[in-house]
């Protein structure tokens, strides 16, 4: 993408990766920040906190407590390096000041697995992929990661509410290849924002969790670079590498 032709008709859907690609590699043949222009943000899901069911946390703070009266005493499971659980859980770990070991998979389906069978001690992912197993009542859900919550799960209350200061969501955006020109830029934003704004898009983002953000290329670019900025910070700090 970042080497297609630049006229508005090769587009590339992104998402958090966008954002820590370039400090989790030593080496990539593209930069993620200046080989794309934003366009738009298209939505974002919350990601939600689960422990098996028999888990002896009942609760995040039970949780956390854990993990500091003893170091390497929990461990949490994530998708891979970099991906957008891995980076909520280690800013989870942050904000509750406790330690916890990361075991990353090859993708979230093992992992749910593996927590399932009561092999780790916590997840952070899309509620979507675990709705289910939380309602049946295989896993149990400690907290919310966003700032509101989500509607597939209304009784989980946010980390903030319970006195944790962390916010992460798994977010989609619309990017063009650099030197797209401003003017297609512009068309394809508003083209976005009003397929956002239709009920049929704004209904089936409902069903998977999900909610529009839509906004300015402007906006976009800010939210991008504020998310490079303080996740490169916190890749940096905690010594995480993809190499």
């Amino acid at each position: 993408m970042a080497r297609s032709p630049a006229n508005g008709y090769m587009l590339l859907t992104s998402s958090n990766t966008l954002t820590t690609n370039k400090a989790l590699y030593s080496k990539l043949n593209f930069d993620p920040l200046n080989d794309f222009v934003p366009i738009g943000r298209i939505g974002e899901a919350p990601l939600v906190v689960v422990v098996n069911a028999k888990s002896p946390y009942q609760s995040l703070g039970d949780m956390i407590a854990a993990g500091k009266a003893k170091p390497d005493a929990l461990s949490f499971e994530t998708a891979g390096v970099g991906s957008s659980g891995h980076m909520a859980s280690e800013l989870l770990v942050r904000a509750g000041n406790f330690e916890a070991v990361h075991v990353p998979y090859k993708g979230g389906s093992a992992a749910v697995t593996d927590l399932l069978g009561g092999r780790l001690d916590f997840m952070t992912i899309n509620p979507l992929e675990v709705v289910s197993h939380v309602k049946n009542g295989s896993l149990r859900a400690l907290a919310m990661l966003n700032a509101k919550g989500s509607h597939l799960l209304p009784e989980v209350k946010t980390a903030q509410s319970l006195g944790y200061n962390v916010q992460a969501t798994v977010w989609w955006g619309l990017n063009a290849p650099k030197g797209t020109p401003p003017q297609v830029i512009e068309t394809l934003n508003k083209a976005l924002n009003t397929a956002l704004a239709a009920p049929e898009v704004k209904s089936r983002l409902s069903e998977i969790g999900a909610s529009p953000v839509g906004g300015t290329p402007g906006e976009f670019a800010k939210f991008i670079q504020a998310e490079s900025a303080s996740l490169g910070e916190l890749i940096k700090a905690s010594g995480i590498t993809a190499d």
